[in-house]
């Protein structure tokens, strides 16, 4: 019997352990079908049954990846192929998928994800039924409610990269996470300053949490809602501790009153147990210093000048 040696570059063992190192639930690479879909149900199903998981959650991942992977299958750039994987983490499943994108659909898609994730669950519930009652688009499928299924039945952030391919094309990668008790998630908020929007970064894990630049742009609430969110959740906890550095060169109008808010939700949070401490960062007889110390007189929480 002939032995035959495989390209010391390919090795099925070192894939499978890192898919086992990985607590990789199912992955998929090639073309994506509805038939394939149906195929892959029982299968899903039946792993996270052995995992005892409750219903409701394996109800919530299936439904996620069914989302997922019609996204692929309708609006993927290359003949439906794409990437589908879930992972099962310590504290959640996270389900992700993978396709290229043409790059003019880049725009449009990151504005309705942003979009989304911007709107509180009252707001969310109210826009799925204005969608589903707006006639279809052209040549598009599912009333373009999928993303706001996926968030609904996730109850966490949708996110998202691009990564350029050519001129034509990008690769698109979604991450979704399912929490196993079905809480909230709460990821890193970052968020990379542009000439009329501010920096933000956020860190879950520390509490550590800044603020910086200026802030003029035509649709403040779509950049401020994300960030408001991201705020009640994690101050939801009074054990969680919570540092903000604010450095703001400009803030418009409406800018002004979305910090104002912000603070006046960290005052709550301190005044019901929370740990609070912020630092206010300002140029000597600037606009800003004066801002800062009419907060500090208005306000009941720790909070520092600091003049650079």
């Amino acid at each position: 019997m002939k032995t035959i040696f495989m390209d010391k570059n390919i090795s099925l063992s070192d894939y499978y352990r890192q898919m086992e190192d990985g607590n990789i639930v199912l992955g998929f690479k090639g073309p994506i079908s509805d038939s394939l879909l149906v195929g892959i149900e029982n299968m899903i199903k039946a792993r996270l049954r052995d995992k005892k998981e409750a219903s409701e959650i394996i109800k919530k991942v299936f439904s996620v990846f069914v989302e997922l992977a019609q996204n692929v299958c309708f609006h993927s750039a290359d003949r439906g192929m794409g990437i589908l994987v879930i992972r099962d983490c310590e504290d959640c499943y996270e389900i992700s998928s993978g396709n290229m994108i043409g790059k003019s659909e880049i725009a449009p898609l990151g504005d309705r994800i942003r979009h989304i994730n911007s709107l509180e669950s009252s707001e969310l519930k109210k826009f799925y039924v204005r969608r589903l009652r707006s006639p279809m688009r052209s040549g598009k499928s599912g009333g373009n409610v999928g993303l706001i299924i996926i968030l609904r039945q996730s109850g966490n952030p949708i996110c998202f990269a691009v990564h350029p391919v050519d001129e034509a094309l990008s690769f698109i990668e979604i991450h979704v996470k399912i929490g196993k008790k079905g809480e909230t998630i709460m990821e890193d908020l970052i968020i990379a300053a542009t000439e009329k929007t501010l920096k933000v970064k956020f860190e879950a894990k520390t509490g550590n949490l800044e603020i910086e630049g200026v802030s003029y742009s035509e649709n403040t609430r779509l950049f401020f809602q994300p960030v408001m969110n991201w705020l009640k959740t994690y101050t939801s906890d009074p054990a969680n501790p919570l540092v903000l550095s604010l450095k703001l060169n400009y803030l418009n109008s409406t800018s002004t009153k979305y910090i104002i808010d912000i603070l006046e939700l960290l005052e709550k949070f301190y005044k019901s147990g929370g740990n609070v401490q912020i630092n206010w960062y300002c140029e000597a007889g600037d606009d800003m210093e004066e801002m800062g110390e009419e907060i500090a007189e208005d306000f009941k929480f720790p909070l520092k000048l600091i003049s650079y």
